[in-house]
């Protein structure tokens, strides 16, 4: 989530396969009039878990050990 600025109250949503980060070019220019929150929606990448389960973290993958 990324929140900034200060001003008129502003909400920026994402679309389904992004994040927050896409906003990222126009934030400054934005921020200089509003108060800016623009969060990552649930199960995408850096959101919270979904719930079916999207975004959950993954885990590393690992070699089995020796034989």
């Amino acid at each position: 989530m990324h929140v900034g600025g200060s001003g008129t109250p502003m909400v920026l949503l994402h679309g389904a396969t992004s994040s927050w980060r896409a906003r990222r070019p126009v934030l400054p220019a934005l921020e200089r009039h509003h108060h800016v929150a623009a969060p990552t929606l649930a199960g995408r990448d850096g959101g919270p878990v979904a719930p079916d389960g999207r975004g959950r973290p993954r885990r590393a993958l690992t070699a089995p050990d020796g034989p």
